[in-house]
């Protein structure tokens, strides 16, 4: 199965949204990126925003690292699923009741931004797949074979 692209976690976002509306708010971020995206959270939890704390988990913070938005995006699907249904969550050999799953997105908020670096995610799975950065020119440096470091 092949990784999602910038595109594909965008829009996995508002349907994750949309299909849980009542513990899943979509959070547009309020800058573009420097390649003009506009980039999306999604804050889970049934109390309102700044009311409880709030945990924050980030993926495709490094452009070449393409697991990592999946992982985000499961995890946030794999909360919205359990507290739904009822049910628990289990991952490896820890397993998390549907009594802890509900406590958890009552008393707290979890912001998960899983793609910090579309732009660099977007060049690494379609240019040059070791690019490891963002995309903005004033970003020190570059990739070693870029500026000639072998």
């Amino acid at each position: 199965m092949p990784y999602m692209n910038v595109t594909e976690v965008e829009s996995a976002l508002i349907a994750l949204s949309a299909a849980y509306p009542s513990i899943c708010e979509l959070i547009t971020l309020p800058n573009l990126t420097v390649e003009g995206r506009t980039t999306h959270a999604v804050r889970l939890g049934t109390q309102p925003a700044n009311t409880v704390d709030a945990y924050y988990i980030t993926g495709g913070v490094h452009a070449r690292e393409w697991g990592s938005c999946e992982i985000s995006i499961n995890l946030a699907t794999d909360l919205c699923d359990a507290y739904t249904a009822g049910t628990g969550i289990g991952y490896g050999g820890k397993y998390f009741s549907a009594v802890e799953v509900k406590a958890l997105l009552e008393r707290i908020n979890i912001i998960i931004f899983p793609c910090v670096n579309p732009d660099g995610r977007n060049y690494s799975q379609n240019s040059y797949g070791l690019w490891r950065k963002n995309r903005n020119t004033a970003d020190s440096g570059g990739n070693a074979s870029e500026i000639g470091i072998r």
